[in-house]
């Protein structure tokens, strides 16, 4: 008799299947077929425990369908797009071997798994290997990604494009054209696309326009990320599962993670099977940790990996070796000022278009706005961003707009300083220096709860009126989803560079030292046992269900960073102060 439907046996294809005591399913042949080539290992198991219900798969689930061989104690759940398994059917009812239907796999495959399956199937074919194991994405799967997940660059790319008000065709197309990008694209000796320019010249909406073409090739391979949004970090379920059956979440722990990460990226780099593989990283200038490290790996990369890296035009710890690297295409946008100058008149007649419409302004003042801008951006897409807040704000009367704009220096800096000198004049000076101060030196971008939190002179405010605070701090900051973010890292860079005795008067140290008693302070008020009321300490991680509202929203930034800031703070013995005085002992050791 078949198996319970509730069992989650372990399927092995390389036994030899025992006679059926009743006649076959219709279309077992093509099962047949399979047990003869390959091995596939607890794949129901997988499925029934991993990915079942999910609301992606459901939908799959739909349209999938499945079947088993009765009577030889092997249930076969196969997964397949109903067309696909109409196919094979016809393909051994017209008179193909087995083997044939099977080797038509290759030329049928649309589905995820089917892919994987067929791809593998060659590759140990080619090797002399005759088991193939074949997991679908399971328990360990999905426990594996989380505790690789830092970011996820789909997510990145998304708030930076919402940020910047959307991706324009129109700013970046050029590259599709330009001789050096198509070299790169075209010539298999020609590995590695490095395009570098100042700041504001639109380095990384440039990249999201190559990334929304490039998937438009259903044949490329594409993977990439944006090293403002945190540390770069290289990962794949599939190659590191391997080691991280055996060794877990301490694979990526370890302060020698890059090591096995790293080897196990280059495996799945060298598999001769990859093909039109595309790596992207943006902002590599930006990447503080291990940049040497990510160079070096970069460039013993198989050669027939394409990379397309982004920087400053004057970076020292990486622009030597970019520049001397072989078979490398250097693209610098200052070469090509004449195209960028261009893309960026583009975006401005996109931007006074879209203002126009909404407005219903006249021609004259359409005309006055956009000359303005052309003439005073010198090719720089961040300057434009920043002025446009001012046109596009709708408390501006139309009768002072141009007034408005034209009081706007040319140049980062000049914009820059403009900014903070209206902040320091603003009736909120005290509040926005304070929050400046804060977002400066934090290790991630903090939601508007942990900003009350962080800052003892917000707590009277609700964040409706926080926003509004946040709103008079120039054009520095953006809120999105309810985190503030920079607008760009040369905002930052600006604060902290130019304008820190303005913003922090007594330093970055003390300022360190105040969100670090602040954290301290936070965390007594706070926590607790027990804070997600569970009842028992034995219960699973996978178990646990986030409260609504969160009882821990405001004091997670300071339960995850207090140490880095008692660190960078250290130097002036707060350390020992606020340890001798036993607060850290008692809010916190003592009590839990």
């Amino acid at each position: 008799p078949a198996p319970a439907p509730s069992a989650a046996p372990t399927l092995n294809f390389n036994a030899a299947p025992a006679p059926a005591p009743e006649p076959p399913v219709p279309g077992m042949p093509v099962v047949a077929a399979l047990v003869k080539v390959f091995t596939v290992l607890d794949v129901w198991k997988e499925w029934e425990e991993g990915i079942a219900g999910q609301p992606a798969v459901r939908v799959l689930e739909e349209t999938w369908g499945s079947r088993w061989r009765p009577g030889n104690g092997i249930r076969v759940q196969f997964c397949r797009r109903k067309v696909i398994w109409d196919e094979l059917l016809a393909r051994t009812a017209s008179g193909k071997s087995e083997e044939e239907a099977v080797a038509e796999l290759e030329l049928l495959r649309a589905g995820r798994s089917l892919n994987r399956l067929v791809d593998e199937l060659k590759q140990r074919r080619r090797r002399g290997q005759g088991r193939l194991r074949v997991q679908f994405p399971g328990v360990k799967n999905m426990r594996c990604l989380k505790h690789l997940y830092v970011t996820d660059p789909r997510d990145d790319k998304q708030r930076i494009l919402e940020t910047k008000g959307g991706l324009l065709k129109g700013s970046y197309c050029w590259i599709l054209k330009n001789d050096r990008f198509q070299r790169f694209r075209d010539d298999p000796q020609s590995p590695l696309l490095w395009i570098k320019g100042d700041l504001g010249k639109g380095k990384t909406m440039l990249l999201c326009g190559i990334i929304d073409e490039l998937e438009k090739e259903s044949a490329k391979r594409l993977s990439y990320f944006f090293c403002q949004a945190t540390e770069a970090q290289l990962s794949s379920a599939t190659g590191v599962r391997a080691k991280y059956d055996t060794q877990e979440e301490k694979l990526f722990e370890s302060i020698n993670a890059w090591v096995p990460l790293t080897d196990i990226f280059m495996d799945m780099l060298n598999d001769p099977a990859l093909e039109d593989v595309v790596l992207i990283v943006d902002a590599l200038d930006e990447c503080k940790t291990k940049h040497s490290e990510l160079l070096d790996f970069i460039f013993k990369s198989p050669s027939h990996i394409k990379w397309i890296v982004s920087s400053r035009n004057h970076c020292p710890d990486i622009g030597p070796r970019l520049r001397n690297a072989t078979h490398t295409a250097k693209l610098c946008l200052e070469d090509i000022g004449s195209t960028i100058c261009e893309a960026v008149d583009a975006y401005i007649r996109h931007k006074v278009d879209q203002l126009i419409c909404e407005e219903n302004y006249d021609d004259k003042l359409r005309y006055a706005v956009q000359h303005y801008l052309m003439s005073h951006a010198n090719g720089t897409f961040l300057w434009v961003a920043l002025v446009w807040k001012e046109p596009a704000d709708p408390r501006v009367p139309r009768q002072h707009m141009l007034t408005k704009l034209t009081s706007f220096p040319a140049g980062l800096d000049q914009l820059y300083e403009r900014m903070m000198e209206h902040i320091i004049n603003s009736d909120d000076a005290g509040l926005c220096k304070q929050i400046l101060a804060t977002v400066s030196v934090v290790y991630s971008p903090v939601t508007l709860k942990e900003l009350i939190s962080l800052v003892e002179s917000l707590e009277e405010f609700d964040q409706d009126e926080l926003k509004e605070i946040i709103g008079s701090c120039g054009s520095f900051l953006t809120l999105r989803k309810g985190v503030i973010y920079f607008v760009h890292q040369s905002a930052k860079e600006y604060l902290l560079d130019k304008a820190s005795n303005q913003i922090v008067p007594s330093g970055t140290t003390d300022q360190h030292h105040t969100i670090f008693s602040r954290s301290l302070l936070v965390m007594s008020r706070s926590l607790r046992r027990d804070m997600y009321n569970l009842n028992h300490p034995g219960i699973s991680i996978d178990d646990v269900r986030q409260p609504d509202p969160n009882p821990l929203a405001s004091a997670r930034y300071s339960c995850f960073y207090w140490v880095d800031h008692l660190s960078a703070a250290v130097c002036c013995l707060y350390c020992a102060v606020v340890l001798g005085e036993n607060i850290f002992y008692e809010n916190l050791v003592a009590s839990y």
